[in-house]
């Protein structure tokens, strides 16, 4: 393994997520996050993460997908940029309340704008790096997580 890689010492192989992203294939990259991401948890594919399990997402995976996104987008695209987002917005990640139905609060509704998720579906995101605001992506846990994803923004690990 050379010091390119941001691999922690888990069963998961991120080879082709660095790949994609090192290719700059944006959308095929964050279908690979989702993938990845389920399977830190131990889920399949078609599968979605649960609120307890985002809390408790380990962290060196956490950051291997992170540095991974920051890396190949220079700075643009990341959980922790998305994060920094969040916290310049003056938004406290500690009074980033979930429903049980996974609907963000209000508190978080100015960065979506900022993000540029105001939009209908998944399908709408921006895989165009030129075009995409920062933080944009990954979008696949804002999305395929049902809402639930929003635990990220307070995960201590980013």
């Amino acid at each position: 393994m050379s010091n390119d890689n941001y691999y922690p010492r888990h069963s998961v192989d991120y080879s082709k997520l660095q790949q994609l992203l090192s290719e700059g294939k944006w959308r095929e990259a964050d279908y690979e996050t989702y993938l990845v991401m389920l399977e830190v948890v131990g889920r399949k594919e078609g599968d979605w993460i649960r609120p307890e399990e985002i809390k408790n997402f380990p962290t060196t995976d956490l950051l291997a997908i992170d540095k991974l996104w920051i890396k190949y987008s220079s700075d643009k695209f990341g959980f922790s940029i998305q994060k920094k987002i969040y916290i310049d917005n003056k938004q406290s990640v500690e009074k980033l309340s979930i429903q049980d139905s996974g609907i963000i609060s209000n508190e978080s509704v100015e960065f979506v704008k900022r993000v540029g998720w105001q939009m209908d579906s998944y399908k709408d995101l921006i895989f165009d790096i030129t075009q995409a605001p920062k933080g944009h992506l990954p979008g696949c846990w804002a999305f395929r997580f049902f809402g639930f994803g929003w635990y990220l923004m307070s995960h201590k690990g980013i």
